[in-house]
């Protein structure tokens, strides 16, 4: 497994951007779902729904920069990837609020990507309807290359060359997760492989 590990940040672990000194808004991608087991008594255990330790770390890398930018940045969650009527966004903005200091920001959120396509053009339409001129992207350190590839070609697509992006990795193991793709660095570079070719040669087919 440590081959595959190594050959998955050969190929697709790109290095953080350089950030300036304050941005509009903090946007986290999901990275799936997990479930944790939770003790009834007397000796039961059952599965809850929660983050996967993916979304997890992009969450607390969103909090960190929240802290570090200030409580005037907005702070924004993508994705729909849904189980139990539990989104992605949802489960993210409420483990930011969770932990968070009091008063809680105000969070933004969008439930509708079922793909890394959708959560570029998502989140993109958010930063245009609110007037933002610069963002970090927050994703899985190896899912970063391409989320990267797929905002720059929204940008590009939509002809906007007014806000300025920085693509951020939050770094987490593998495991933990309901989705298949993300249990194990052999499974997540056959995926990212397959779906940056099927990203790249449909980029200009409407969405």
């Amino acid at each position: 497994m440590k081959f595959w590990r190594y050959l998955f940040d050969l190929l697709f672990k790109i290095p953080d951007d350089l950030l300036p000194y304050q941005v509009d808004a903090i946007v986290g991608i999901g990275a799936g779902l997990g479930f944790v087991m939770v003790f009834f008594p007397p000796f039961t255990e059952i599965p809850r729904l929660t983050l996967s330790q993916q979304s997890y770390a992009v969450v607390n890398k969103v909090k960190n920069f929240y802290y570090r930018f200030g409580d005037n940045v907005a702070i924004f969650f993508s994705g729909g990837y849904r189980i139990n009527k539990i989104s992605e966004a949802e489960e993210m903005s409420h483990c930011f609020l969770e932990e968070t200091v009091d008063p809680p920001p105000h969070i933004d959120m969008e439930t509708k990507s079922r793909n890394s396509r959708g959560n570029a053009k998502n989140t993109i339409d958010y930063l245009q309807e609110k007037n933002y001129k610069s963002a970090i992207i927050v994703d899985f350190y190896g899912h970063l290359k391409q989320i990267k590839m797929l905002f720059l070609q929204e940008l590009k697509r939509q002809n906007i060359k007014d806000i300025k992006l920085y693509f951020i990795g939050a770094e987490a193991d593998y495991g933990e997760n309901v989705q298949t793709r993300l249990k194990n660095p052999f499974n997540f570079l056959v995926w990212e492989i397959l779906t940056t070719v099927y990203y790249y040669l449909t980029s200009y087919l409407p969405i």
